[in-house]
Order: C-alpha cells, then structure tokens, then sequence
C-alpha cells in the first residue's frame, strides 16, 4: 500500500488546477478606445467615502486604466453609460 504523501488523486489535481476565465490573446488594440475591458471588484474592506464596490476600465492599446467607486453595485450600470460617453 502507498503511503497517504505519494497518494496522486486525478480529481484533486484538476481541482487544484487554475485556467484563465479567457483565452490569453497576443492580439492587441492598434488604436485607443478601439477595445475597452471593464470589471466590477468588491474590496475586503469599504473605502472612507463607504464605497462598498468599483469598477475599473482599461484601454486595450494604451493600457490608460479609469476606476470609479460605487456604494451599490446597481451604480455600475450609469457609470458604463457615463464613461462611454466621455470616451
């Protein structure tokens, strides 16, 4: 019988196995604003202002990166229009 350390279990070495949510891609944005990424990021702990949530923008080409506070999560979605405006 093996001992427990040598044990090598198929199911717990996919579970501990990380892959990225996309695709990596070597492709990248020739021109600014031609490609935005955006996500929603709860911290650990809430900002002084009590921003409980934010949310982050980054350009593909020039990697110019805009973050915006929220208090509510629901806020995320005038903050997309106000952005898009702006750009």
């Amino acid at each position: 019988m093996e001992s427990v350390e040598s044990f090598n279990c198929d199911v717990c070495q996919l579970s501990k196995h990380h892959h990225a949510s996309y695709p990596i891609s070597n492709r990248k944005s020739t021109s600014p604003f031609d490609l935005i990424h955006f996500d929603v990021w709860r911290p650990i702990v809430e900002s002084i202002s009590g921003a409980k949530w934010f949310v982050n923008f980054i350009d593909d080409c020039t990697r110019v990166t805009w973050t915006y506070l929220m208090k509510n999560k629901l806020e995320v979605s005038q903050i997309f229009v106000n952005f898009f405006r702006l750009v």
